[in-house]
């Protein structure tokens, strides 16, 4: 007997999951909410607007096509129109076209006049009424799907009369004037973030966010279209569900590759792991919608759902400090960038969702998946670069007065550009080729670095070019110590450059060993000194003394300058010493720690009885310690520069030549008045940038004078303290006024 899945199975059922356009007819499943809102206010006759929003791929295009089956046909008469393509159109063309949508399916009249003369007195006063009339007591329903998007043009672009420009003024008009007129409208973006105009017409609008199916719904979305075919096994449900959250393209994508690998296998009940096996399709199969969800949100927002995804790979949740941290390692600068409420738009969104206080996860997790293997924050960073507006007009900018040969000019207007905009890759890089272009070889090889921890793929040829000309510069000066350690440099970026290596080794064989010399010349100057005094008659000249007796013992430390280890002196007998007059030879010895020996010391003109010394131990001198790195190198603002304004955009900027290890920090000193009272800010920064806070204006005090520097420090904790040591020397300070 052949049962009715072997049947199926034999004739290969066509698969009834909707991966990719709108689901209709019976692929569609659930909304009865929606619609049951949609129903409730449009039943109050003043309300004529309704707004349908939410992030793309959620479903709202199916709801927009479902609702002329579900809106009472006695009651309602529902017309689609899309706007896509049509924002440089003149809006009397649009008009005529959404004449035509209209008059279709009541069989009345094409209108007239003709597309170029149609006006809007003639669709209000002229058409709209004969529409009123044939639609008797049924009210005109005018469905605008993804209405946005004419947002995506360019509004000074735009020629006059253009529907961009008029449109959305006389919809507003309609809105107020034809409550017998309904508009319900489809929006990708969260109301706030639409342009005022959009915002006018909505005043009125009531809302509804689009994005999950609630859970019985999504069973349905799962089990129903394969009834009598196939069945799921409940553990298959719930991982399907937590692959998805509900999510209804997710969540038909999923059962479309699971249908698929079913009749393959010839199966008849799906199982957990199956679902586990068609994940990577799915990741690589639906591209297309995540890249669609991923570019409808904003770039920092985009960025920061990166780096939960990457975070909740190894943990549950990622709090606001643990992004911080992550932020820091992947050197993302956050001045000139809206960060600080983008926790809460994508909360608001439902992208994801937080637990506590301070915890953060991703909700669908085969997008948080898809973020982990195709935009982890290494590479969501570099979308950074198109944050700022500003930033790319001046990076613009720069590239044209390069080109034109004004390159002091560029090198300012890339700063602008970094100023508005620190993680603009072009902007750096054409920074770091000017500066190279220039002759600045140290701020060039600084910005060359930043390029290389960004992306050291695109930085590596330039940075190691520039690492090698200021080595080949600080070599012919005479600078040996700093020419070895950008050469050494070179090498860590190209290990097999033999030519280098060879030149670092003659190098470091040619420098001479500091101790020793300082140990020779103390020695020297010691014999000097002993024989001018024996050739004055103030002792007899000194014997000619053996190497352990002149000996200088040297402990070359790296806090510590060399010292001689003074000897005792010598026992005296009655017995005069014979002196011979020869000349002395110098032997100098250089031991890792100091030792008790002996240096010679003249004895008196006059041999005398005297008791034996003890020997007089010389103090040692205070150790100075080291300050390994150079002042940082401030940029901007210029001294003495005035801001205006609590909205001032002040962002501190300074060059270094150092590269930070992880316990490095660069430190800005910060001197203002606060009520009344001088004060002090320290604040820690990895980038080489710091936006002063809101916080620190105080326009109305008597001195509005800010001072500020920065130095390197090292931060240590040790048991449960914190350390901080200066590591390189105070930049200068400057002044700014901030009124």
């Amino acid at each position: 007997m052949v049962t009715n899945s072997e049947e199926a199975r034999e004739n290969r059922i066509e698969n009834p999951y909707v991966a990719g356009p709108p689901a209709t007819g019976s692929a569609f499943h659930g909304r009865q909410d929606v619609f049951r809102f949609i129903e409730e206010t449009l039943a109050a006759p003043q309300q004529n607007v309704i707004v349908l929003y939410g992030l793309r791929r959620s479903g709202k295009t199916s709801i927009l096509l479902k609702l002329p089956d579900l809106l009472p046909s006695d009651d309602f008469h529902v017309i689609h129109f899309d706007l896509e393509g049509r924002a440089r159109q003149r809006l009397s063309r649009v008009l005529y076209d959404l004449a035509h949508a209209i008059a279709r399916p009541l069989a009345m009249p094409v209108p007239t006049p003709n597309g170029a003369k149609f006006s809007t007195d003639y669709l209000q006063t002229t058409f709209l009424p004969m529409v009123f009339d044939a639609l008797g007591k049924r009210r005109l329903v005018l469905l605008f799907d993804e209405f946005d998007v004419l947002t995506d043009e360019l509004w000074e672009e735009m020629p006059e009369g253009s529907a961009l420009v008029e449109l959305l003024p006389y919809l507003q008009h309609l809105i107020a004037k034809e409550k017998k007129l309904v508009f319900v409208f489809v929006v990708g973006r969260r109301i706030e973030e639409l342009p005022p105009l959009y915002q006018a017409i909505f005043k009125q609008a009531r809302f509804m966010r689009i994005f999950l199916l609630n859970r019985l719904d999504a069973i349905k979305l799962i089990t129903k279209p394969v009834e009598g075919v196939f069945s799921y096994d409940s553990e298959a449900i719930e991982a399907i569900l937590r692959l998805t959250a509900a999510h209804p393209y997710f969540t038909q994508l999923i059962c479309f590759e699971l249908f698929n690998r079913v009749q393959r296998l010839r199966q008849e009940r799906v199982m957990r792991e199956d679902v586990h096996t068609v994940v990577e399709s799915i990741i690589e199969r639906g591209e297309t919608a995540f890249v669609w969800i991923w570019h409808g949100l904003p770039i920092p927002e985009r960025l920061i759902l990166s780096t939960i995804a990457y975070i909740t790979e190894e943990e549950e949740s990622a709090t606001w400090e643990k992004i911080n941290g992550v932020l820091n390692r992947y050197e993302v600068r956050r001045s000139g960038i809206e960060f600080t409420d983008v926790l809460d738009k994508l909360l608001a969104w439902g992208i994801i969702r937080q637990e506590g206080q301070d915890n953060y996860s991703i909700v669908v997790d085969v997008v948080r998946q898809w973020a982990v293997r195709k935009h982890p924050p290494q590479e969501a960073r570099k979308e950074l670069e198109g944050a700022s507006e500003i930033a790319t007009r001046s990076y613009e900018k720069a590239e044209r007065l390069r080109r034109e040969g004004s390159l002091e000019q560029a090198i300012e207007e890339y700063r602008v550009a970094l100023r508005f905009n620190p993680n603009h890759f072009r902007a750096r890089m054409g920074l770091a080729q000017t500066l190279y272009q220039r002759g600045e070889l140290v701020q060039a090889v600084d910005e060359y670095e930043k390029l290389f921890y960004f992306d050291p793929d695109r930085a590596k040829e330039s940075l190691t070019e520039a690492q090698l000309t200021l080595a080949e510069s600080l070599e012919r000066e005479g600078a040996l110590k700093s020419a070895i350690t950008h050469y050494q440099r070179v090498l860590e970026l190209f290990p097999e450059d033999q030519r280098v290596r060879e030149k670092l080794d003659a190098l470091t064989k040619k420098k001479p060993s500091l101790p020793l010399l300082v140990a020779a010349s103390i020695g020297v100057l010691a014999l000097v000194l002993a024989a001018s005094f024996a050739a004055k008659g103030l002792f007899p000249k000194p014997e000619t003394p053996t190497p352990t007796q002149i000996a200088v013992v040297v402990a070359p430390t790296a806090t510590s300058l060399p010292m001689i280890t003074p000897s005792p002196q010598p026992t005296v007998t009655n017995t005069p010493t014979v002196v011979p007059t020869t000349s002395t030879p110098v032997v100098v010895a250089v031991t890792d720690t100091p030792t008790a020996t002996s240096t010679p010391v003249p004895p008196t003109a006059t041999p005398t009885n005297m008791p034996t010394s003890s020997p007089s131990p010389t103090q040692a001198p205070t150790s100075t310690p080291t300050l390994a790195l150079q002042a940082p190198q401030l940029i901007w603002p210029e001294g003495e520069q005035s801001f205006e304004g609590a909205g001032a955009f002040i962002n501190l900027q300074w060059t270094s030549s150092a590269t930070l290890a992880e316990d490095q920090w660069y430190q800005i000193i910060l001197r203002y008045q606060q009520n009344g009272q001088p004060t002090t800010s320290r604040n820690r920064v990895k980038e080489t940038d710091w936006l002063l806070p809101a916080e620190t204006y105080y326009g109305k005090a008597d001195d509005q004078t800010y001072q500020w520097a920065v130095v390197i420090v090292q931060v240590t904790a040790t048991s449960g303290e914190t350390e901080i040591v200066e590591i390189s020397p105070k930049s200068e300070t400057r002044v700014f006024y901030w009124r």
